[in-house]
């Protein structure tokens, strides 16, 4: 196989050892920057200012609400404050799905004078820091709803664990077309050169696919290109994720 050329970064930080094995059940929703961290499926909201917001479609949340209990504290970094004109799409399982700003050229433009470093680029979705195409930061990153997300990034590999969500963009990195198969990683912890092969189980599924985009997944470890869903038992429709998937990829693969 042809080796990856790989930058090796690495992190300042100390990070935390993934650890997963007991969990929270609370009865209210927690939130990050004032987002809640689930809805009814399928819901939209729009904020009016950073703390309230309208419900577009769907509704709050009824029902217990889990979080893991080694990893809620150890939050790698959270989601952006929402201002006036954000957005929350939540997906069929009632978490989020994607976070679209308001008006953000002067977040951007914060952002960008505070990343000065060769390791990172600013996220299209969010304009925070994201790692640069073929960087590897080593490090345990724990996100999304309940913490129950991890990328563990190590000199030699790279392995996912958490939530599958889907997206049905055209196009993807290098103004490639995509096609079932293709994926996107996460641009704030796992963005490895375009087209590397990936490694993914779910459901009693195993798939290799191909990494052909980047995206800002606040909840998810990967995001399946529409009929990819169909490798692991799933008919795509949209709004569709899969729980308790994982991924692995080795940088001499």
């Amino acid at each position: 196989m042809k080796k990856i050329k790989v930058i090796l970064c690495r992190a300042a930080a100390i990070f935390i050892m993934l650890g997963c094995s007991s969990f929270n059940v609370n009865a209210e929703v927690s939130k990050q920057s004032g987002i809640p961290e689930m809805m009814q499926p399928n819901s939209v909201i729009r904020f009016t200012d950073e703390e309230n917001y309208d419900i577009i479609e769907g509704g709050e949340y009824e029902g217990d609400y889990v979080t893991s209990v080694e990893n809620q504290d150890k939050l790698s970094d959270v989601w952006p404050t929402p201002n006036e004109g954000t957005y929350v799409y939540y997906a069929s399982d009632g978490r989020v799905n994607k976070i679209q700003l308001g008006n953000v050229s002067d977040t951007a433009s914060a952002y960008s004078r505070n990343t000065v470093d060769d390791q990172h680029i600013i996220c299209d979705g969010c304009k925070k820091p994201a790692v640069k195409e073929g960087c590897v930061i080593v490090g345990d990153y724990h996100f999304g709803s309940g913490a129950l997300n991890s990328i563990i990034v190590r000199d030699t590999y790279t392995r996912g664990y958490g939530r599958f969500t889907n997206f049905d963009d055209e196009t993807g990195e290098s103004d490639n077309i995509l096609k079932k198969g293709d994926i996107a990683t996460s641009s704030h912890y796992d963005n490895p050169p375009y087209q590397t092969k990936i490694t993914c189980k779910a459901n009693g599924h195993t798939k290799k696919l191909n990494k052909a985009d980047l995206g800002c997944l606040p909840d998810a470890v990967i995001d399946i290109w529409k009929y990819g869903t169909e490798y692991f038992g799933k008919s795509w429709e949209k709004n569709l994720t899969i729980e308790n998937g994982s991924y692995c990829y080795y940088y001499d693969d």
